[in-house]
Protein backbone atom coordinates (compact mmCIF):
# COMPACT_ATOMS: atom_id res chain seq x y z
CA UNK A 1 0.00 0.00 0.00
CA UNK A 2 2.74 2.70 0.82
CA UNK A 3 3.84 1.51 -2.78
CA UNK A 4 0.59 2.48 -4.27
CA UNK A 5 0.81 5.83 -2.28
CA UNK A 6 4.13 7.02 -3.03
CA UNK A 7 5.57 6.79 0.45
CA UNK A 8 7.50 3.65 0.03
CA UNK A 9 10.75 5.59 0.06
CA UNK A 10 9.23 6.77 4.51
CA UNK A 11 8.52 3.79 4.98
CA UNK A 12 10.70 4.20 8.62
CA UNK A 13 9.86 8.06 9.55
CA UNK A 14 7.89 9.24 12.15
CA UNK A 15 4.49 10.50 11.39
CA UNK A 16 5.70 13.31 12.47
CA UNK A 17 8.16 13.84 10.00
CA UNK A 18 5.49 13.88 6.99
CA UNK A 19 4.11 16.77 5.39
CA UNK A 20 0.25 17.31 5.37
CA UNK A 21 -0.04 15.79 2.12
CA UNK A 22 1.88 13.15 2.52
CA UNK A 23 -0.34 11.82 6.17
CA UNK A 24 -3.33 12.42 3.74
CA UNK A 25 -1.73 9.62 1.29
CA UNK A 26 -0.37 7.43 4.25
CA UNK A 27 -4.00 7.58 6.08
CA UNK A 28 -5.44 6.75 2.62
CA UNK A 29 -3.01 3.82 2.79
CA UNK A 30 -4.02 2.41 6.21
CA UNK A 31 -7.81 2.78 4.84
CA UNK A 32 -6.68 0.30 1.78
CA UNK A 33 -5.19 -2.40 3.55
CA UNK A 34 -8.71 -4.23 3.90
CA UNK A 35 -8.98 -4.18 0.43
CA UNK A 36 -12.59 -2.33 0.78
CA UNK A 37 -14.40 -2.85 -2.73
CA UNK A 38 -16.11 0.86 -2.10
CA UNK A 39 -14.72 3.78 -0.91
CA UNK A 40 -16.46 7.05 0.42
CA UNK A 41 -14.13 9.85 0.37
CA UNK A 42 -14.52 13.44 1.20
CA UNK A 43 -12.59 16.24 -0.68
CA UNK A 44 -9.64 13.91 -0.31
CA UNK A 45 -7.63 16.46 -2.71
CA UNK A 46 -7.71 19.22 -0.16
CA UNK A 47 -4.30 19.91 1.22
CA UNK A 48 -2.38 18.51 -1.75
CA UNK A 49 -0.03 20.60 -3.67
CA UNK A 50 -0.49 19.99 -7.46
CA UNK A 51 2.23 16.98 -7.52
CA UNK A 52 0.33 15.50 -5.16
CA UNK A 53 -2.65 15.75 -7.09
CA UNK A 54 -1.62 14.70 -9.73
CA UNK A 55 -0.12 11.14 -8.27
CA UNK A 56 -3.59 11.09 -6.36
CA UNK A 57 -5.75 11.14 -9.99
CA UNK A 58 -3.25 8.34 -11.03
CA UNK A 59 -3.45 5.93 -7.48
CA UNK A 60 -7.76 6.51 -8.27
CA UNK A 61 -7.44 5.23 -11.77
CA UNK A 62 -5.35 1.96 -10.26
CA UNK A 63 -7.95 1.56 -7.39
CA UNK A 64 -10.39 1.12 -10.66
CA UNK A 65 -8.41 -1.07 -12.48
CA UNK A 66 -8.46 -3.18 -9.45
CA UNK A 67 -11.84 -3.38 -9.20
CA UNK A 68 -12.51 -1.01 -6.71
CA UNK A 69 -15.54 1.78 -7.00
CA UNK A 70 -14.53 5.12 -5.54
CA UNK A 71 -17.47 7.76 -4.46
CA UNK A 72 -16.13 11.46 -3.92
CA UNK A 73 -17.72 14.30 -2.77
CA UNK A 74 -15.94 17.33 -4.13
CA UNK A 75 -16.53 21.22 -4.72
CA UNK A 76 -13.67 21.21 -7.08
CA UNK A 77 -15.47 19.78 -10.62
CA UNK A 78 -12.77 19.97 -12.87
CA UNK A 79 -10.61 17.67 -11.36
CA UNK A 80 -13.41 15.06 -10.88
CA UNK A 81 -14.13 15.14 -15.10
CA UNK A 82 -10.55 13.74 -15.75
CA UNK A 83 -11.18 10.25 -14.15
CA UNK A 84 -14.87 10.51 -13.00
CA UNK A 85 -17.12 7.45 -15.24
CA UNK A 86 -20.81 9.07 -13.39
CA UNK A 87 -21.51 11.66 -11.40
CA UNK A 88 -24.00 13.68 -9.43
CA UNK A 89 -24.89 17.04 -8.68
CA UNK A 90 -26.50 18.43 -6.08
CA UNK A 91 -27.29 21.54 -4.63
CA UNK A 92 -29.12 22.25 -1.08
CA UNK A 93 -30.23 18.40 -0.69
CA UNK A 94 -31.40 18.33 -4.38
CA UNK A 95 -30.35 16.04 -7.20
CA UNK A 96 -29.93 18.11 -10.24
CA UNK A 97 -28.28 15.50 -12.96
CA UNK A 98 -26.84 11.93 -12.04
CA UNK A 99 -25.39 9.68 -14.55
CA UNK A 100 -22.72 8.98 -16.95
CA UNK A 101 -20.45 11.89 -17.26
CA UNK A 102 -20.78 11.66 -21.35
CA UNK A 103 -24.27 11.12 -20.83
CA UNK A 104 -24.96 14.24 -18.85
CA UNK A 105 -22.96 16.75 -20.56
CA UNK A 106 -25.10 14.97 -23.96
CA UNK A 107 -28.56 15.71 -22.12
CA UNK A 108 -27.33 18.85 -21.12
CA UNK A 109 -26.30 19.96 -24.39
CA UNK A 110 -22.88 20.88 -24.03
CA UNK A 111 -22.46 23.52 -26.61
CA UNK A 112 -18.49 25.22 -27.56
CA UNK A 113 -17.09 28.27 -25.85
CA UNK A 114 -15.53 30.59 -28.76
CA UNK A 115 -12.56 32.54 -28.23
CA UNK A 116 -11.12 35.01 -30.72
CA UNK A 117 -8.66 37.53 -30.12
CA UNK A 118 -7.40 40.13 -32.94
CA UNK A 119 -5.08 42.94 -33.22
CA UNK A 120 -7.54 45.19 -34.16
CA UNK A 121 -10.86 45.67 -35.24
CA UNK A 122 -12.83 44.35 -32.20
CA UNK A 123 -15.95 45.85 -33.48
CA UNK A 124 -15.88 44.02 -37.10
CA UNK A 125 -15.58 40.35 -34.89
CA UNK A 126 -19.04 41.30 -33.15
CA UNK A 127 -20.71 42.43 -35.89
CA UNK A 128 -20.14 39.35 -37.79
CA UNK A 129 -20.85 36.90 -35.05
CA UNK A 130 -24.03 39.06 -33.96
CA UNK A 131 -25.21 38.32 -37.10
CA UNK A 132 -24.39 34.31 -37.10
CA UNK A 133 -27.50 32.70 -36.25
CA UNK A 134 -25.72 30.40 -34.36
CA UNK A 135 -24.14 32.41 -31.74
CA UNK A 136 -25.24 33.71 -28.75
CA UNK A 137 -24.19 35.55 -25.79
CA UNK A 138 -21.27 37.77 -27.00
CA UNK A 139 -18.93 39.89 -24.79
CA UNK A 140 -15.58 41.88 -25.59
CA UNK A 141 -12.72 42.55 -23.20
CA UNK A 142 -10.65 44.87 -25.24
CA UNK A 143 -9.53 43.05 -28.37
CA UNK A 144 -10.85 39.36 -26.75
CA UNK A 145 -14.56 38.64 -27.97
CA UNK A 146 -15.92 35.30 -26.18
CA UNK A 147 -19.88 33.77 -27.39
CA UNK A 148 -21.39 30.39 -27.34
CA UNK A 149 -21.33 29.06 -30.54
CA UNK A 150 -24.50 26.58 -31.11
CA UNK A 151 -23.57 24.62 -34.11
CA UNK A 152 -21.31 21.67 -34.77
CA UNK A 153 -17.46 21.93 -34.95
CA UNK A 154 -17.72 21.13 -38.44
CA UNK A 155 -19.34 24.47 -38.84
CA UNK A 156 -16.52 26.54 -37.64
CA UNK A 157 -14.32 26.84 -40.60
CA UNK A 158 -17.13 28.99 -42.31
CA UNK A 159 -16.95 31.19 -39.54
CA UNK A 160 -13.34 31.60 -39.58
CA UNK A 161 -13.24 31.94 -42.84
CA UNK A 162 -15.96 35.16 -42.51
CA UNK A 163 -13.39 36.83 -40.71
CA UNK A 164 -10.65 36.09 -42.97
CA UNK A 165 -12.95 37.03 -46.31
CA UNK A 166 -13.42 40.32 -43.61
CA UNK A 167 -9.90 41.19 -43.69
CA UNK A 168 -9.85 40.62 -39.89
CA UNK A 169 -6.19 39.92 -38.00
CA UNK A 170 -7.19 37.24 -35.48
CA UNK A 171 -4.21 35.75 -33.13
CA UNK A 172 -6.82 33.61 -32.00
CA UNK A 173 -10.09 31.52 -32.54
CA UNK A 174 -10.28 28.65 -30.42
CA UNK A 175 -13.28 26.63 -29.89
CA UNK A 176 -13.86 24.92 -25.85
CA UNK A 177 -16.16 21.96 -25.44
CA UNK A 178 -17.94 22.59 -22.21
CA UNK A 179 -16.93 20.77 -19.56
CA UNK A 180 -18.57 19.08 -16.13
CA UNK A 181 -18.14 23.01 -14.46
CA UNK A 182 -19.58 24.58 -17.44
CA UNK A 183 -22.79 22.35 -16.95
CA UNK A 184 -22.81 23.12 -13.24
CA UNK A 185 -22.83 26.88 -13.78
CA UNK A 186 -25.90 26.27 -16.51
CA UNK A 187 -27.94 24.21 -13.98
CA UNK A 188 -27.33 25.09 -10.47
CA UNK A 189 -28.99 28.55 -9.01
CA UNK A 190 -26.18 28.99 -7.40
CA UNK A 191 -27.70 28.60 -3.95
CA UNK A 192 -25.00 26.89 -1.26
CA UNK A 193 -26.56 25.04 2.01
Amino acid sequence: MLELVSLQERRNDPISALSRGMRQRLCFAKTLLHEPKLLLLDEPASGLDPAGRVEFREMLKQLNQMGRTVLISSHIISEMTEFCTSIGIIEKGKLLAAGRVEDILEQLKAGLRLEVEVLEKADRVVEVLKSNTLVRHVSVDGLHIHCRFEGSREQLPDLHREFVNAGIPLLTFAARTDNLEDIYMKISAHEVS
